[in-house]
């Protein structure tokens, strides 16, 4: 049996009234942070790009654009909404620590795959927690399965992990069996892997940022829909010749852990932000926020900041293609801007990126 089989296993026998009533909760709790990330994504350039292609290019009009009303093909809906939910990096975060820094990522991006379809399907209220449930344990486990060096020092991202969990996730809205979900799987995860420049130290980043992981989830409804009408695929996409874990991991994954977790949900570990930053920029500018509130200090009291942070801060926010951020995405991961910003208006939400900040030099 594959692991695509046995993970299709699970999927399907998840039943929301096993759910514990805080894992219940949870779900709630993430639906409706997301729905407000979308919220403030509606506006931005990237999401306004996208709303008028898919409009462009058209399609059955089966689940709606989250603030507009527009409606679309569930596969158009999830990838516009995905981006809007990304724009400002606000959305639920995980991280698990390996080899001295963290990896980890945002598993509420599952959330606009599972709304579109469930929109599409005209599913319950039950039914789309399940769903979600899927999503949020899944791509948990894909992370704590990653064996001794991340996917980003690999030179992969770990939006990739959408090809292998959408499928199943979706799967479930659609009411495909083991054998069809196993294709689903094995559809998706063989054509679309997230290359690692998309959120590298090193390189700016660009609005390709924000849909990495829907057009991979995009990849993952696809391969859903397919296997229902019995198209067919690698059933040993993850573990078999070639696959995944050997092409991609060279071995390292845990393949028994990705199919039977550890007994925790993983939903539970969910953490939400508080500041519109890269997760790991949150302790200094916590402290930076509450030192210049404490202490009244103004931008022209501050000669230099010195900043001591975590290695994955570190790299990931203090390289020298952020120092000089000209775009929201690069200035979301950028500590030196973030920090400047955090001291002239004391505070580092939505209204601080603008296009006059970030085209300044701090």
């Amino acid at each position: 049996m594959s692991v695509a089989r046995d993970l299709a296993r699970y999927a399907i026998g998840l039943k929301f009234s096993d759910l514990p009533q805080e894992v219940v909760h949870e779900a709630k709790r993430a639906l409706l942070d997301t729905l407000g990330c979308a919220f403030g994504g509606y506006s931005s350039k990237a999401s306004q790009i996208m709303q008028q292609t898919v409009k462009d290019i058209g399609g059955a009009q089966e689940s709606t654009v989250i603030g507009s009303g527009l409606k679309t093909s569930c596969l158009n809906a999830s990838m516009v909404n995905g981006v809007m939910v990304r724009y400002l990096d606000y959305n639920d975060t995980f991280a698990v620590p390996m080899g001295g820094q963290l990896q980890g990522g945002h598993p509420s991006e599952v959330i606009p795959a599972a709304l579109a379809v469930a929109e599409r399907q005209r599913s319950t209220g039950a039914e789309l927690i399940e769903a979600m449930v899927v999503g949020y344990e899944l791509s948990g486990r894909f992370t704590e399965c990653i064996l001794k060096t991340s996917l980003e020092v690999r030179g992969w991202n770990g939006a990739l992990r959408a090809v292998y969990v959408v499928p199943l996730m979706v799967g479930k809205l659609l009411g495909l069996n083991e054998e069809q979900m196993e294709n689903a799987v094995g559809i998706a995860g063989s054509h679309d892997m997230v290359l690692g420049i998309l959120d590298a130290p090193a390189e700016p980043y660009t609005m390709a940022k924000n849909s990495r992981f829907p057009f991979a989830a995009g990849s993952g409804i696809m391969g859903a829909l397919l296997a229902q009408r019995g198209y067919t695929g690698p059933a040993r996409v993850i573990e078999g010749q070639r696959g995944f874990v050997q092409t991609v991991m060279n071995g390292e994954f845990d393949l028994k852990k990705f199919v039977q977790g550890d007994g925790r949900y993983k939903i539970l570990d969910t953490a939400y932000k508080l500041i519109t930053a890269d997760y790991t920029t949150h302790g200094h500018l916590t402290a930076t926020l509450t030192l210049v509130k404490q202490h009244d200090i103004k931008p022209e009291d501050v000669v230099g900041v010195k900043l001591r942070a975590g290695n994955r801060d570190v790299e990931h926010t203090g390289d020298w293609a952020k120092r000089y951020p000209t775009n929201k995405e690069t200035a979301d991961h950028s500590s030196y801007w973030l920090t400047a910003i955090a001291i002239m208006y004391r505070a580092v939400g939505p209204k601080q990126f603008t296009r006059r900040t970030t085209a300044t030099r701090m």
